[in-house]
């Protein structure tokens, strides 16, 4: 039903037939006029006809269909036009949260949304000074009365909520168009004044128990709780109500419970991070006890002098791992009854020594991340190996992604080995071996090499399962992101050093290494001319033919190598012997050469000197200063004395040669004559 022209009371065409009457009941009353068409119908368009041109017995069977009040149907006709969907409210109720941190249940954002909707077709129709006014008689009163009626008319379909009085649907109107979507929200919901706990002085002091380091369950809290509440006329709480505010609080009382390393682990937002996409972008390291049992055996002298033999059976290793976490390659490794610096060092060492066997060099990564485990003693040692160190924040246990990969490798190795020991402590103890039968088994545990050999295998099975994907991805990295390490820096950074300071020597520097007497040497001759210093060595014992040496101040520093044998049997002699006797004397060579030079510069100058100060010529200086080749008057002099140098080193050097020519010519006839039977000729 709606208003046509906003004064008359229609039916559409749609409305009445079929439901009504049929087709051929509507064509015969329409030619015999027994009904008025005040609108024609056209696509999209509906006919209406006027209510009242209709026969009794028509109007009767539309008071049946759509009830008795047809006029409150037909105003209800243009706020039904006028009711879209509001997006916005929609979001608004579907995010908006309570005083207690709650959302709106479904149904009330439903509502909620559907009453800004009917409240936005209210202004509409409000606002429309001709239209509907019109209809309800042309003034506001009016108005309001019949959107009252329309309401209701709409009530079943529409779930608002609106207040149901003239006086009080306008006041409503005004406080949505002042506050807008809040104002729809009850204030009873979430209201605190449902709860026991009402004042912030009340709230507080239950937080505050809540909060407590002694962890008080829920009945403590309360009895305590109530002590002070009888004293303030408060009312009482009970556990259960505890219980429900412990957990609406736990974010705020959580961290005075728990401590805020747990806070930060557990409540706190986590950083979510990806592993690398190249290998050597970062590192990390972390030390491992491998859930392997191994036997062992001690031998002690009782008070009473007797022998006492005790084999346990509990004992685990440590293994440090440096985890490549771009596809979890363990890089570097290192087995020791328990972690400390050295093992940390070796581990490191491993790593860049196996970067070697997978790349053709030593790199070092360009991160490196670690916990703070003897972080005083070892961070610049970290630093050294790294182009960027950055430790783990302290108790930061979501940073060690290595930590998962132990897991993975004590399910996928270690629990198939007989002597496994399990999981952790904190373990289902459904998942844990049997430990009867472990300790009928006990006495076949490996013992500690057999262990470390156990160990070895996994770190190598593991190596063995992504290498060509490692090396493929390497091959993948851009090359600004490789950091190659030269000889220097690596046994600078990585080398082992004897505990002791040596000097050099005329045969070289030598070095006891492990018991073991090694002489370096280098053909730098700014290395010989520093014979005073006391050198702190450095090596690989992997590699002990090449060696760092650094001064004590730090200042000087040399690559050394160790220095060729030539053999004292001319027979032994092979060809790389010769080429080895030629470097030598080469430097030596070039060494004088550099002596000469600098006595010929030095006499220069002291002969300058003499000239343009004859003050000095009555001196003993003079004739200590002076050379045998004379007294310096004049260039020509000079000259002479720069020939003369020249002349005797090109003499000692003639000298060298015709002497090495004459061995060489020597040693081959020698050699050859080793090498030839002539008793086979002599004998023909």
């Amino acid at each position: 039903m709606e208003y046509y022209n906003n004064t008359t009371l229609c039916i559409s065409y749609d409305n009445m037939v079929p439901d009504i009457v049929t087709k051929s009941n509507y064509d015969n009353l329409s030619q015999r006029k027994q009904l008025t068409v005040l609108r024609r119908g056209c696509y999209g368009t509906p006919a209406l006809i006027d209510y009242e041109s209709l026969p009794e017995r028509i109007k009767t069977a539309i008071k049946l269909k759509y009830g008795p009040n047809l006029e409150k149907v037909a105003m209800a006709n243009p706020i039904k036009k006028a009711i879209v969907p509001d997006v916005k409210a929609v979001e608004f109720f579907k995010t908006h949260r309570l005083p207690g941190g709650e959302l709106l249940k479904p149904e009330k954002q439903k509502q909620y949304a559907d009453t800004a909707a009917v409240l936005n077709a209210i202004i509409h129709v409000v606002n429309d000074r001709t239209g509907f006014k019109k209809t309800c008689g042309g003034n506001a009163s009016g108005v309001w009365e019949g959107l009252k009626a329309a309401l209701l008319a709409i009530r079943s379909e529409y779930k608002y909520a609106l207040p149901g009085s003239v006086r009080r649907l306008r006041q409503k109107v005004e406080d949505y168009k002042k506050e807008g979507f809040i104002s729809l929200v009850s204030g009873k919901i979430g209201n605190s004044n449902a709860d026991k706990v009402q004042e912030d002085e009340q709230q507080a002091t239950m937080r505050k128990l809540l909060r407590d380091h002694r962890n008080l369950d829920n009945a403590q809290i309360a009895s305590l709780y109530n002590m002070v509440a009888e004293k303030l006329n408060w009312k009482r709480v009970t556990p259960a109500t505890i219980g429900n505010r412990r957990i609406d609080w736990d974010v705020v009382t959580y961290s005075g419970r728990r401590g805020e390393t747990s806070f930060n682990n557990v409540v706190a937002m986590q950083v979510k991070r990806r592993a690398p996409q190249f290998p050597m972008l970062y590192w990390t390291m972390d030390g491992w006890d491998v859930e392997l049992l191994y036997q062992k055996t001690t031998t002690t002298i009782t008070d009473e002098g007797k022998t006492k033999t005790v084999t346990t059976y509990h004992h685990r290793l440590t293994v440090v791992v440096v985890l490549d976490p771009c596809n979890k390659y363990p890089v570097g490794f290192a087995i020791g009854t328990h972690e400390n610096p050295a093992l940390i060092k070796e581990a490191l060492r491993n790593a860049i020594n196996h970067t070697a066997e997978c790349f053709g060099m030593h790199h070092k990564p360009k991160q490196l991340q670690t916990d703070r485990y003897g972080n005083g003693a070892l961070k610049d040692f970290y630093e050294s190996v790294t182009a960027k160190y950055t430790p783990a924040r302290v108790k930061n246990s979501k940073s060690k992604v290595i930590e998962p990969y132990f897991k993975r490798l004590n399910k996928k190795y270690c629990q198939l080995l007989p002597n496994w020991a399990g999981f952790g402590v904190t373990a289902d103890k459904n998942s844990q071996p049997n430990d009867e039968y472990l300790n009928k088994i006990r006495h076949s545990f490996p013992d500690e090499a057999e262990c470390i050999k156990q160990i070895k295998r996994i770190i190598f099975a593991e190596r063995k399962e992504k290498y060509e994907l490692y090396k493929q991805l390497w091959s993948d990295l851009p090359n600004e992101h490789k950091l190659p390490v030269s000889e220097v820096d690596y046994l600078l950074s990585m080398g082992e050093t004897t505990g002791f300071t040596n000097r050099l020597s005329a045969p070289g520097l030598i070095v006891t290494i492990n018991g073991i007497k090694r002489t370096y040497d280098s053909f730098d001759s700014n290395f010989r001319k520093l014979s005073h210093e006391d050198w702190t060595v450095r090596y690989n014992l992997e590699n002990l033919q090449k060696i760092v040496v650094v001064n004590s101040t730090g200042t000087q520093q040399f690559l050394l190598s160790e220095k060729y044998e030539q053999p004292m049997a001319l027979a032994e002699r092979v060809e790389n012997d010769a080429i080895e006797l030629k470097r030598v004397n080469d430097f030596n060579k070039a060494l004088k050469s550099e002596v000469m030079q600098s006595i010929e510069s030095d006499a220069q100058k002291v002969e300058q000197l003499f000239i343009h100060n004859p003050q000095l010529d009555d001196t003993l200086s003079k004739f200590v200063l002076v050379d045998s080749m004379g007294q310096h008057k004049d260039r020509k002099s000079a000259n002479r004395l720069q020939h003369n140098a020249q002349k005797l080193l090109k003499k000692q050097n003639d000298k060298l040669e015709l002497q090495e020519q004459k061995t060489f010519a020597a040693e081959q006839l020698e050699y050859l004559e080793s090498k030839t039977d002539f008793s086979k000729y002599l004998n023909a």
